[in-house]
């Protein structure tokens, strides 16, 4: 019991730190995002789908990654 226990603690820590590594890139890419926008002359309506594409990827790329997956697999 003991040792499932560790494996899942392993799993969630691992997607913790993709989550928090992943979130910092994509923030970066929504501020250059609204650089270009602004330098574009769009209207705010752009800023909030550059937001929604740009955490949309970062959760799709951090839940279907594949170490996660594959240890899970493993263990199991």
């Amino acid at each position: 019991m003991k040792e499932e226990t560790f494996q899942w603690y392993k799993i969630l820590h691992n997607f913790y730190n993709d989550v928090i590594k992943l979130t910092i890139v994509m923030f970066i890419i929504c501020i250059l995002i609204i650089i270009v926008f602004e330098q574009l002359r769009v209207n705010p309506l752009s800023y909030i789908i550059g937001f929604v594409i740009c955490f949309g990827i970062n959760f799709f790329k951090t839940f279907f990654k594949k170490n996660v997956r594959s240890e899970f697999y493993e263990n199991n």
